[in-house]
């Protein structure tokens, strides 16, 4: 694994690479609150047959938490990870996005489609349709971003990782548990709060109408436990025409930390349909 930085437009974006360099690479999106060290895991069981890039997003791990919300928006970091991208001369990607880097995941495939070969959606969504839902999710997410400016990195911690998506997180190995929290508490609490108010699910553009255009091959994966994004996912399955929906027993929003030898069975096949091995 090799770590590089990047400066896209003065802000400093960290991002760690796996394999050898290639014109097409595996890319992997973090969730909110997250970083690129939680791919570590599932990425080093692709490193020998393909090239990995695996960005922290603006606001998180060790990329820039600027004051400037504009830097946290769908379009820069769309922006963001071109820039990535045609650094390292990648031609085609394949693009896993989970929960916040699944939205981002739309995004970027409707802004670039002939670079995107496939995908792989987990716990996401494409955005709100309805006005209205938009308008109150995008207050609550401002509300929650004043919540953690006045009480620090350490209160949002302890809120979020109570949320009734990650409850299946409890049965894991309390080691488990306390570095899902120590590598959280490793973010900016300026990132966070700026993340909430630049790319709140009710500040983005919803992609819900351009499904029935999408016509490359994308596999969806959800938690049973997990009702929300459960039925999202199905209503994604439902709409790509060319997607298959694997739903995990027992598992919550992060089926990646949950199940990540299952996720690394799963993403083998479909990976190995797409491109052949080296």
């Amino acid at each position: 694994m090799l770590t590089r930085t990047e400066l896209i437009e003065n802000i400093r974006v960290s991002y760690n690479l796996y394999g050898s360099i290639s014109g097409k690479a595996l890319v992997f999106l973090h969730g909110f609150s997250g970083s690129k060290n939680d791919w570590i895991r599932i990425a080093r069981n692709f490193e020998d047959k393909y090239f990995i890039i695996v960005p922290d997003l603006v606001g998180h791990g060790e990329s820039d938490s600027p004051l400037d919300v504009n830097f946290y928006t769908e379009f820069f970091l769309i922006k963001v990870l071109k820039s990535i991208i045609e650094k390292l001369n990648v031609e085609k990607i394949i693009l896993y996005g989970y929960s916040m880097g699944g939205r981002l995941a739309f995004a970027f495939q409707r802004k670039y489609p002939d670079l995107v070969e496939a995908m792989i959606l987990e716990s996401t969504t494409p955005g709100i349709e309805s006005q209205k839902e938009r308008f109150v999710r995008k207050r609550n997410d401002n509300e929650l971003a004043d919540r953690i400016e006045k009480n620090g990195l350490e209160w949002f911690v302890d809120f979020w990782v109570e949320h009734p998506i990650f409850a299946t997180q409890k049965k894991l190995p309390i080691l488990m548990q306390n570095q899902i929290k120590e590598n959280k508490l490793q973010n900016n609490p300026v990132g966070i709060s700026n993340s909430l108010r630049g790319f709140s699910t009710g500040k983005m553009n919803s992609y819900w109408e351009h499904l029935n255009n999408l016509s490359v091959p994308v596999k969806i994966f959800a938690g049973s436990e997990d009702t929300k994004y459960h039925l999202i996912s199905k209503r994604l399955a439902q709409k790509i025409k060319n997607s298959n929906l694997i739903i995990f027993k027992n598992v919550g929003h992060n089926v990646h930390l949950e199940r990540p030898n299952e996720i690394t069975k799963e993403l083998k096949k479909f990976i190995s349909k797409i491109w052949s091995t080296k």
